[in-house]
């Protein structure tokens, strides 16, 4: 006969099966079969760690919420249901995969266990059901205690189907069932174990490398952040630093400059006023003798037609008209010296409105 792919994932609460088995589901085309007897009660999602729908993500999961609270779930129940799953996986070609932390159950499953209703096990179930209504489910407990303490330690007293469950298989087969399912899990367990802590401690050492390295990234970047953002304070400093120093050496030397035209124009002015008081006041007294010398000289022209010779009369008017025209030279050279001044003045002032 040929076998037939088979993958279970088992382990306690919040090992990451779940997880795990749907990710497996996607790698190899499988579907999960949920080995854990409070899943399969619909309504029952606070304590169970019930897969939600969000988290399957499209992964076809079975014996999830098909059962109410108060109908009947026990591992017969559970080999029937599993069974149909499974010959339904197979027979849409994919692979099964046995999810939950119900150990009972996978071994009940995995060995094919003859778990069948009989007369002598249905007796013995009522009678225990009996019993819890009539002294409660701790007096039940404290009996599973009596012939199993490793199971009683295992399984709270309100667990009272698994409680029931233990006491059943022990009156049965006279064997506990904690020792039965030690010698079925056996060293398989012991390795699931150690992998399950190797696993762990890898994970633990890549979260620690990450954080490190992801600490180390956030720590360079905020130091660079840091120089960087110093270097601009200081360049901004710098380059205020220099436009002050700018500044105040440019005001220095306007001040300079403008204090060296006042010194020069001061110089300049008085120099052109004592040229010019001197100069135009000589000029212009000269120009008036020389008038005065020739209007007197026209005076005389009749004087000297009647009582002086022809030629000395000549000689005297070509010398007031010599005068007269010696005046207007003067004249006209003073307006041609002041001009000058003024332009040349102008000019100064230009060249240094320039610099």
């Amino acid at each position: 006969m040929e076998k037939r792919p088979l993958i279970i994932i088992t382990g306690p609460t919040a090992v990451g099966k779940t997880e795990l088995s749907i990710k497996l589901s996607k790698a190899v085309g499988g579907e999960i079969i949920s080995a854990d007897s409070m899943q399969v009660y619909r309504h029952m999602d606070i304590g169970s760690a019930k897969v939600t729908k969000e988290e399957m993500d499209g992964v076809p999961h079975h014996l999830i919420d098909v059962l109410e609270p108060w109908e009947d779930f026990n591992v017969v129940v559970f080999q029937q249901m599993a069974n149909k799953a499974l010959e339904g996986i197979y027979a849409r070609g994919a692979v099964p995969i046995i999810a939950g932390g119900t150990g009972f159950y996978i071994q009940a499953l995995l060995y094919s266990v003859d778990f069948k209703e009989n007369p002598e096990g249905r007796q013995i179930r009522e009678e225990l059901e009996a019993l819890v209504r009539e002294k409660g489910a701790e007096y039940l407990h404290q009996c599973l205690d009596r012939v199993d303490p490793e199971s009683a330690a295992a399984i709270h007293s309100h667990n009272v189907k698994r409680v029931i469950r233990a006491l059943e298989y022990y009156r049965q087969t006279g064997q506990k069932i904690s020792v039965h399912n030690q010698e079925e899990l056996g060293a398989d367990n012991k390795e699931s174990k150690t992998e399950m802590i190797d696993q762990m401690l890898h994970s633990v050492k890549e979260g620690t490398e990450k954080a490190f390295t992801t600490l180390k990234k956030e720590t360079t970047k905020t130091f660079q952040h840091t120089s960087d953002k110093m270097a601009s304070v200081r360049q901004a400093e710098s380059q205020k630093s220099s436009s002050i120093k700018s500044d105040i050496k440019q005001g220095t030397s306007t001040i300079f400059s403008l204090i060296k035209s006042i010194f020069v124009f001061c110089i300049f002015a008085f120099l052109q006023f004592f040229f010019t008081v001197f100069f135009y006041g000589f000029g212009i007294v000269a120009a008036i003798f020389f008038v005065c010398c020739g209007i007197v000289g026209i005076l005389c022209l009749g004087f000297s037609l009647t009582f002086l010779p022809h030629l000395l009369s000549l000689a005297i008017i070509f010398a007031s008209i010599a005068l007269l025209a010696f005046a207007l030279l003067i004249v006209l050279f003073i307006i041609f010296i002041l001009k000058w001044n003024i332009q040349l003045i102008k000019n100064y002032f230009s060249k240094n409105r320039t610099r």
